[in-house]
């Protein structure tokens, strides 16, 4: 195993762990950790398969097939960035918003 293997299976046990603590409710989807954990989850898993789609020749994939998981791969760094970020930088009472000018 690689050493990105390693960290992206910690951070998905840590995840599924979390998870678990929220069904059976001794740990809330809000708070800090949660959110902490989320957010590396996302950014360390959109970096993995950005380097994964663009340093490696997958046989079978054309090329529309990388753009469409490089796409998934922005999207989860979109959503870490954009949405949980805000999250959990309001539980430690920081402003955070991004404004896209789009003119």
């Amino acid at each position: 195993m690689k050493i990105y293997h390693i960290i992206i299976l910690i951070l998905k046990i840590m995840i599924v762990v979390q998870f678990l603590l929220v069904l059976i409710q001794k740990h809330s989807i809000d708070s800090k950790l949660y959110l902490f954990t989320e957010i590396i989850f996302k950014i360390s898993l959109a970096i993995y398969i950005q380097y994964l789609i663009f340093t490696s020749a997958i046989i079978g994939f054309e090329w529309e097939d990388k753009v469409v998981i490089s796409f998934a791969g922005g999207l989860l760094l979109y959503d870490a960035i954009i949405h949980t970020l805000p999250l959990l930088l309001a539980k430690y009472n920081i402003e955070y918003s991004i404004q896209i000018n789009m003119a």
